[in-house]
C-alpha cells in the first residue's frame, strides 16, 4: 500500500512515454462522368497506397470498387498512427483513357474520363 502512490506514477508515465493510438481514415468518395456529364456506369476504380493501411483488420495496400449504377465509388481505408497517403486513384472504363490522380486523407471528387 506504500508503494502504490509511486506504481501509480510510473505506470502513467509508461502510458505518455508510449503517445496517444490515433487512426486515421482515407480514401475517395466521387462519381464518375463521361464528356457530356453522364454518370459511367461499371468503370473500374483502383486506390493504390503508398503504405500499408487496413480495410476492417486486413492489411492491404490496394483497393478495387466499380461505380454503381450512378456513377458512384467510395473506396476508404483506415491507418495507425499516421496518415494512409499519400494515394494513387486509377479510374478506367473500356474505350476511354483512364484517369489518374494523387490524394491525401479523405477526398471526394468527380472524375470526368474521355473516351
Amino acid at each position: 500500500m506504500r508503494y502504490l502512490p509511486l506504481t501509480l506514477a510510473l505506470a502513467l508515465l509508461g502510458l505518455s512515454a508510449c503517445g496517444p493510438i490515433v487512426d486515421y481514415a482515407s480514401g475517395e468518395c466521387g462519381v464518375v462522368v463521361d464528356s457530356t456529364g453522364a454518370p459511367v456506369a461499371g468503370a473500374h476504380v483502383r486506390i493504390d497506397y503508398c503504405r500499408r493501411v487496413f480495410h476492417a483488420i486486413i492489411p492491404i495496400r490496394h483497393a478495387d470498387q466499380y461505380t454503381d449504377a450512378t456513377g458512384r465509388y467510395c473506396i476508404g481505408a483506415i491507418s495507425c498512427r499516421r496518415p494512409g497517403g499519400p494515394y494513387v486513384v486509377t479510374v478506367e472504363s473500356p474505350g476511354s483513357h483512364p484517369a489518374v490522380f494523387h490524394g491525401t486523407g479523405w477526398s471526394s471528387r468527380r472524375v470526368m474520363i474521355r473516351k
